[in-house]
This record gives structure tokens, C-alpha cells and sequence, in this order.
């Protein structure tokens, strides 16, 4: 599970409004690469660290259902306060599901979360999520994924991550090593774009979609 360290981190920085990170609009790449995957109508896709993203509303008016996973009741309430949505609540194990129309977000700890919990899953959208966390718990994380959906189902990866200046960013068909590892033993792999953008105080950041086809056989 997150460390209690990185717990009050993420709740103080919504406590605190620190949240430069959150989109106001619904991710591009999401709308270009997204109906790739091939979702089955009225599937459900699983949103982990979902924040108060508005790509849950766009998922939604596609049709689909969706199962968003937050830490901050802040970000929860936030999410359906901004969107004008009331949801109804309830108490699912050490969660509470806030739920309206096609999306319900649990509310918790991620790692404490059971597959059982969620029911089907028919698709992963990480949008960033996984960049997110510390280093030190990417791989448990990619691994609690792999517990919500252990059949043969899609997912879709964005990343956006601080751009290493030994590194040709201009082809997008470099997988980073990292990704590589961590999602190679369940997915094959391929990247559908990137790019690299120079933000106001010259920090440069890598933006990369990957689409993931989950492997018939499985290795560890």
C-alpha cells in the first residue's frame, strides 16, 4: 500500500489546492487513440488515481462505464461539484463509492482495493498515474492492476514525464525502459505517439501514448 508519507502528501496537496497538475480540458490523445482498443459498448473501464479528471466525463458520454480509483475526497467531491452531478454514496469495504449515471469513483487507497470489490473490468485508462507515484512503487502498482483484470483485456497508457537529455525523443516508437519492464510480462506494447514540449521555466517533459494488447500467456 502507499506509505502513510506519500498519503498525506498527495491529501495535502489537494487540501492545499496544489493541483496544477489536474486538466481542465479532456485529454486529446485520450479522444485520438481511445476506440482503438475496440471496448465493447457499455464496457467498464477502470480510471486509477483518477483526481477530478474530466476525461471520466468524456469516457461516460462515449457510453461507457466508469470506475474511477482516488485517495482525496477533496478531488471526489470535486469532480461531481464541478460537473454538477449529485451522487448517491455508499460503503464498500474500507471505500466509499460515489456514484452518478455511468461513473462511480471509489474513494481510498488503491492498494487496499480487491478485485472482487470492482466486478469486471473491461478496459485500463492511466492517465499519468502511473508517472505519478514513486519509483519505488510502480511495480506493485502495475501488478495491483493486473489483480483487477486478469483476463484478455485492453489498456491504454499516458505518460508524462521529465525528458532524459541522453535520449532521441524525436522518434515515438521508443519505449521507455521502464514502461518496458513493468508491463511487458502481461501487454504487448505500442507506443501510438510522443512528443516533447518546453515548459515555461525550460523544464522539458515527454508525452507518450501506449496502447497495450493483453498476452494470451501470461509470464512472471
Amino acid at each position: 500500500m502507499l506509505t502513510s508519507v506519500d498519503n498525506d502528501l498527495w491529501l495535502a496537496m489537494w487540501k492545499n489546492s496544489q493541483t496544477d497538475f489536474h486538466q481542465v480540458l479532456v485529454n486529446q490523445q485520450l479522444q485520438d487513440h481511445w476506440h482503438k482498443l475496440d471496448i465493447p459498448t457499455m464496457g467498464r473501464v477502470l480510471v486509477p488515481l483518477c483526481g477530478k479528471s474530466n476525461d471520466m466525463i468524456w469516457l461516460a458520454a462515449e457510453g461507457f462505464q466508469v470506475i474511477g480509483i482516488e485517495l482525496s475526497a477533496i478531488a471526489v467531491k470535486a469532480f461531481f461539484v464541478e460537473n454538477n452531478l449529485k451522487p448517491k454514496k455508499t460503503r464498500v469495504g474500507n471505500f466509499t463509492v460515489w456514484r452518478h449515471g455511468r461513473i462511480s469513483i471509489y474513494c481510498g487507497d488503491i492498494f487496499l482495493l480487491k478485485g472482487s470489490n470492482l466486478g469486471m473490468i473491461d478496459a485500463i485508462y492511466d492517465r499519468a498515474a502511473l508517472t505519478a507515484l514513486p519509483v519505488e512503487l510502480r511495480k506493485l502498482y502495475v501488478t495491483k492492476l493486473m489483480s483487477f483484470m486478469p483476463l484478455l483485456k485492453p489498456m491504454l497508457l499516458l505518460t508524462t514525464e521529465d525528458a532524459d537529455p541522453q535520449r532521441n525523443q524525436n522518434s515515438p516508437a521508443i519505449i521507455d525502459q521502464e514502461v518496458a519492464v513493468l508491463y511487458s510480462p502481461y501487454f504487448d506494447i505500442d507506443v501510438r505517439y510522443g512528443d516533447q514540449y518546453v515548459g515555461e521555466f525550460q523544464k522539458e517533459t515527454v508525452n507518450k501514448v501506449y496502447q497495450m494488447t493483453r498476452l494470451a500467456t501470461v509470464t512472471q
